[in-house]
């Protein structure tokens, strides 16, 4: 399924279906998030000025990763979707754009009590859960926890990884989660066939987890640093986590955050 960037508020769907409660505590998804709205072209520069490491388009339709897969290092993880988002620093014109469509649109339209800790907070969560489902083989353990052309996908691709790539994926403990943002928002309406105005929110999330911070802290004196001088230091030991979540609007239909893209890869492949 190839997404166009949601950066305008609203885009067609062209497959809809009834989303359903994950039997692994879908609902922990929390029912809300973020988004993106205004275009104000000064903000690019304050943006373009905090980039440490260049991040590259959330939706590139140029770069098939998939492409590469025989050129991999021993340590990459395998891409298991076409054109994933690549996404490891934050954006200050999305982000400022999310905050703005989570006031005036998510919120007061589509869930009050939505609120950014909290479907973080759940976010964290399946990302766990379905990083080490994928770990182990299996992806049906997860099935209800993603949209249905987004698991046919990932299946298809687990099928060419060993067991030693797939066994990459695993994630030991929430406590290794170094950071956690919305980096876009999305709102998404269409009328369907009965007239029906179809409402969907997706919100996009990169996660940091440094693998074994948890027992550094415990074990020895180390600071959690400024993210530049930290991620450049350890960054071997940094996965980064790119998922994309959405979720029904719908009146009258009763939907749960799922989601529709896995990108894992690790900071020192990144280029």
């Amino acid at each position: 399924m190839t997404y166009k960037l949601m950066s305008s508020t609203v885009r067609n769907i062209f497959h809809s279906r009834s989303l359903v409660s994950s039997r692994m505590t879908c609902s922990a998804f929390v029912n809300r998030q973020p988004s993106c709205l205004p275009t104000l072209e000064h903000f690019q520069l304050i943006e373009n000025s905090v980039k440490s490491i260049h991040c590259r388009s959330l939706h590139t339709t140029t770069s098939n990763r998939l492409e590469n897969r025989n050129q991999q290092s021993a340590t990459q993880l395998p891409c298991l979707m076409n054109n994933a988002p690549h996404i490891v620093w934050p954006s200050i014109f999305k982000g400022i754009s999310g905050m703005l469509q989570i006031g005036w649109i998510v919120k007061p339209y589509f869930d009050n009590e939505f609120t950014v800790d909290d479907f973080l907070r759940g976010a964290k969560q399946a990302i766990f859960i379905i990083a080490n489902a994928i770990s182990v083989g299996d992806l049906e353990s997860v099935k209800e926890m993603l949209e249905e052309e987004a698991y046919n996908e990932i299946k298809e691709n687990m099928k060419r990884c060993s067991s030693e790539q797939l066994a990459q994926f695993a994630l030991s403990t929430l406590e290794d989660v170094y950071m956690t943002f919305p980096y876009q928002v999305g709102i998404i309406m269409n009328d369907n066939k009965e007239g029906v105005q179809e409402r969907f929110v997706e919100i996009t999330v990169c996660c940091h987890i440094f693998k074994g911070l948890s027992e550094l802290l415990k074990n020895s004196d180390f600071q959690r640093g400024p993210p530049t001088s930290t991620f450049q230091k350890h960054r071997d030991k940094i996965v980064i986590c790119n998922y994309r979540f959405i979720r029904e609007f719908t009146k009258g239909v009763e939907g749960q955050w799922i989601v529709n893209v896995v990108h894992h890869f690790n900071m020192a492949d990144d280029s």
